[in-house]
């Protein structure tokens, strides 16, 4: 009787063992976490943003200062394009060499970068001026930190 009891015990510990096992199965199928990335995830992860001063502009490209020892950058402008002045609709003409610019940049599988958001004007400006500021009281608080 002891031995059917255990025996009884065991079969029905590997089904419910087995149950469990083919529910986690399931479950983590049908989770979006665990989905394979779709090509609108694999867009997102190619976009990647802009700052820096205008060198040259024309209706299809838009050169970007390089930084400090690096050439210039060159984006591909398209019709699809969403270009912005101080937050308003603008056009390329609003687009002058020497002006600071931001946006969003998406790197195709060629390896071009086409722009897909270009913002002008003043809050481009403040907002660099902002970084640069907390940039540089941060680097004052870490001085400060190791003369102490």
């Amino acid at each position: 009787m002891k031995t059917l009891f255990v025996r009884l015990l065991c079969l029905t510990a590997l089904a419910v063992t087995g149950l469990s096992n083919a529910a986690a199965q399931e479950q983590k199928a049908t989770d979006p976490a665990n989905a394979p990335a779709t090509k609108k995830d694999k867009a997102k992860s190619n976009t990647y943003p802009l700052w820096g001063e205008v060198v040259a502009i024309t209706s299809q490209t838009l050169t970007i200062k390089g930084g400090q020892g690096k050439g210039d950058r060159m984006f591909t402008i398209s019709a699809e394009t969403k270009i912005h002045n101080d937050g308003k609709p603008a056009t390329l003409e609003d687009i002058k060499v020497g002006r600071k610019v931001g946006g969003s940049v998406q790197k195709s599988a060629d390896g071009s970068s086409k722009m897909l958001t270009i913002n002008v004007g003043a809050a481009q400006e403040a907002a660099k001026s902002k970084k640069s500021n907390a940039k540089k009281a941060a680097d004052s608080d870490q001085d400060k930190a190791a003369k102490k």
